[in-house]
């Protein structure tokens, strides 16, 4: 099967961002980062649907943490990569383990109480959509042009 120019494009920088696991090193485009964040999502979807009818509640909740624990690692550096092309240090992306530790909060919560999730508490809860916020501002804000302290710029010339 041939996939059209655009879709092999896509691919190859999913396959890009899996290969660069632990490199935290260099700049990352902005699609980079969100055809990664697609592809862990539609692995999510499909590996939620396809257990829902095999597994209990509690091993569907195990093995979706155990895929957001995988898919962290790459996204931490990924994001790290993704602040370097704004000439911003990759220290900016400890806000993404805080996101990740709340999310692993709630999985466990439902593994633990069968389903019912409690609230956080307020201060928490401020805690958890601010660094949402700074995440989702950072992943979307433009890059330098051209080269900058961390490597030449990865949009093509």
């Amino acid at each position: 099967m041939s996939y059209p120019a655009g879709s092999r494009a896509e691919f190859s920088l999913i396959l890009h961002s899996i290969q660069r696991t632990l490199d935290f090193n260099g700049r990352a485009r902005r699609s980079e980062l969100l055809y990664y964040q697609i592809a862990v999502a539609l692995l999510g979807i499909v590996i939620g649907f396809g257990s829902m009818t095999i597994m209990s509640l509690q091993q569907r909740v195990l093995l979706l943490s155990l895929m957001q624990i995988v898919t962290a690692i790459p996204l931490f550096a990924l994001f790290a990569r993704r602040l370097h092309d704004q000439d911003r240090s990759g220290w900016w992306a400890l806000p993404l383990p805080v996101i990740i530790a709340f999310n692993m909060t709630d999985n466990y919560h439902r593994w633990a109480d069968d389903g019912q999730i409690p609230s956080l508490p307020l201060p928490l809860t401020i805690i958890r959509s601010l660094a949402i916020i700074a995440m989702l501002v950072f992943t979307f804000w433009p890059g330098t042009q051209g080269p900058n302290r961390f490597g030449k710029d990865p949009r093509p010339a």
